[in-house]
C-alpha cells in the first residue's frame, strides 16, 4: 500500500517542508512590500534604507506606488555624509588648520584691501561734491 511505502512517506513530509519554506518566503516578501511602501510614503526620517526595502525593490520598480525620489534623496544623503566628512576630521590635522590660518588671513587682508578701497572712492565722491558745491558759490 502507498502510505506504508518509506519512500512516499519521505515524499510527502518533504513536499509539506517546501509549502511551508515557499509560504514563509512569500508572505516574507508580501509583508515587506507593504512595509517598503508604508516607509517611502510615511513622514519620518530616512537616513538609510531599509533591509525590506531592498528586498522587493526588483518586484515593484516602476510599479504604481512605487516612489524613486524617496530612494533617490536617501542615497545623496548618504552619498554626502560619505563625501564630506566632518568639521572635526580637518581639525586634528595639522596641515589643514595650516591651511585654514592662511586663508583666514588672506580673506581678512582681502577684506581690509576692500574697506580701503571703499573709504578712498567714498572721499572722492564727497570732495567732487563740495567742489561742485563751491563752483556754485553754495559751499
Amino acid at each position: 500500500s502507498i502510505t506504508k511505502d518509506a519512500s512516499y512517506r519521505l515524499m510527502f513530509v518533504c513536499s509539506i517542508i517546501g509549502w511551508i519554506i515557499l509560504s514563509g518566503i512569500f508572505s516574507t516578501l508580501v509583508f515587506s512590500c507593504y512595509r517598503s511602501y508604508h516607509w517611502q510614503v510615511g513622514s519620518r526620517t530616512r537616513n538609510e534604507i531599509p533591509p525590506y526595502v531592498g528586498l522587493v525593490e526588483v518586484s515593484t520598480q516602476g510599479m504604481k506606488g512605487y516612489s524613486a525620489g524617496v530612494r533617490q534623496r536617501v542615497f545623496s544623503n548618504i552619498v554626502a555624509t560619505r563625501t564630506y566628512p566632518s568639521r572635526s576630521f580637518y581639525v586634528e590635522d595639522p596641515e589643514v588648520q595650516k591651511i585654514i590660518r592662511k586663508s583666514q588671513a588672506h580673506q581678512a587682508s582681502i577684506a581690509q584691501a576692500a574697506q580701503a578701497s571703499f573709504d578712498d572712492e567714498l572721499h572722492e565722491i564727497w570732495q567732487d561734491l563740495f567742489d561742485e558745491l563751491d563752483e556754485l558759490g553754495l559751499g
